[in-house]
This record gives C-alpha cells, sequence and structure tokens, in this order.
C-alpha cells in the first residue's frame, strides 16, 4: 500500500538517523535515549518493509500508532523538565527489571520465564525507588508514562521547540538536541 517512493524516503530518513547514532555524535538527553531512538528507527524499517506488499497494510497502520507514540515520547524527552525525564529513565528501569520475570498460561499451565541472577531491588537504591514509584499498592506495575496526554505532549513541544504542532497530523517531528541547536528529520506518512 505504502509507495515506493515513501518506502525509500523513509528507509532514507531512517538511514540519516542510524548515521547519527553510529557515529556516537548525540550529546545530552539525546545520548541517554540512543537506544529507544534505535528501537524506533527499527519500527520505521519494518513498516516500510511490510509497506511493499498489500496484504500487509493492517500490519503497517498498527505499527505506525506505536511508532507515532514513541516519536512523540523521544520530542517529549529532549524538551520536557528535568523532573519528567528523571520519572522516563526511572519508568525504564523498574520496567527493565519487571521484564527479568515473565509469568503466563498455556492452557491451564502456568509458565514462568526468569532470568537468574537479577539484581535484588533492595540493594539498589534507585531501582527500589523506581519499583515503588510505579507500583500500585497490590504492587502492581504502573504501566502508563508520562501522566499527561498525547495531544498535551505534541503542544508543549511545539511551545519548547518552536515546531508547528499540526506538523504532527502528516508527519513525524524527530528532534536531536545537539547543544542549542535542532536537528529536525520529517517523516512523512502518506499512505496513498
Amino acid at each position: 500500500m505504502l509507495t515506493d517512493h515513501f518506502n525509500n524516503y523513509l528507509l532514507a530518513q531512517v538511514s540519516i538517523v542510524n548515521g547519527v547514532i553510529r557515529e556516537n555524535i548525540l550529546e545530552g538527553r539525546a545520548k541517554e535515549i540512543m537506544a529507544a531512538i534505535a528501537s524506533t528507527m527499527n519500527t520505521a524499517i519494518a513498516i516500510a518493509k511490510l509497506g511493499k506488499n498489500d496484504e500487509f497494510y493492517n500490519e503497517c497502520v498498527m505499527l505506525a500508532r506505536g511508532f507515532f507514540e514513541r516519536m512523540v515520547n523521544i520530542c517529549y524527552l529532549l524538551v520536557c523538565d528535568d523532573d519528567k525525564f528523571e520519572e522516563y529513565r526511572l519508568h525504564t528501569k523498574q520496567k527493565a527489571y519487571r521484564r527479568l520475570k515473565q509469568e503466563f498460561y498455556a492452557g491451564d499451565k502456568k509458565m514462568c520465564l526468569e532470568f537468574i541472577g537479577k539484581k535484588e531491588p533492595a540493594n539498589h537504591s534507585e531501582l527500589h525507588e523506581a519499583l515503588k514509584k510505579f507500583s500500585t499498592k497490590s504492587g502492581k506495575e504502573k504501566k502508563r508514562w508520562p501522566d499527561i496526554s498525547i495531544p498535551e505532549r505534541i503542544k508543549l513541544i511545539g511551545e519548547r521547540s518552536k515546531a508547528n504542532d499540526c506538523f504532527y497530523i502528516t508527519k513525524f517531528q524527530f528532534i536531536l538536541m545537539r547543544q542549542k541547536r535542532f536537528m529536525v528529520v520529517f517523516m512523512d506518512l502518506l499512505f496513498t
């Protein structure tokens, strides 16, 4: 469903971002969230590859929704207040820790996958703090981060980066902070 032109354009934009990552020229917050940026670029590649076949249009749309939200989150992280960025770091830390043990059911059998040798939260104050902050009273994970909606994040990005938030209707804006300058790479999503 995606045109060859769009696929080539999207892959070229991903190539630029991946080149910036490979050259290790990111600084500040952008460097701290480099893994999230790289992972998001992999999603863009998957969209482009699936988009070459009309049969996978629905899968492209599903991936595009997650891709859009992750791009908004990355831009938000680059312009949000320091306390919100720290909250993100803690959320990511507790989420990674919780993934070290996963339980699920196969029929009526309970299955468990657990990494042996994981850290004990009591011995790591930051992990302990992260788990406490992102747990309900019953100990379950609070999965939502941040506590503001996507439209509110987009508005904040627009105010703090001078980006027109209307672009988010048809474009993904990816901002890499480099000192006081912004490098802006637009990723058009034109489903034709």
